[in-house]
């Protein structure tokens, strides 16, 4: 078939029901909040990380290395 260029497709679309329109609004705030805290939990995980990390070759350091073999 043949397809209709997009602002055609906008063109012809009837203007979207208010309730429409604000169920869209609501999950598009919703969304953008779930991103933000996504990527405050992603930034403290990995914060937590490198301060395992960190730990983990401070204790390393105690232990003599072993012998090559």
């Amino acid at each position: 078939g043949e397809y209709l260029p997009v602002e055609e497709v906008l063109i012809l679309a009837p203007p979207p029901l208010p309730h429409i329109t604000t169920f869209l609004d609501t999950i598009n705030g919703l969304s953008m909040r779930v991103d933000a805290q996504l990527d405050a939990l992603t930034n403290h995980v990995d914060a937590r990380c490198t301060l395992l990390e960190e730990h983990m070759t401070t204790l390393m350091s105690y232990f003599p290395s072993a012998p090559d073999t």
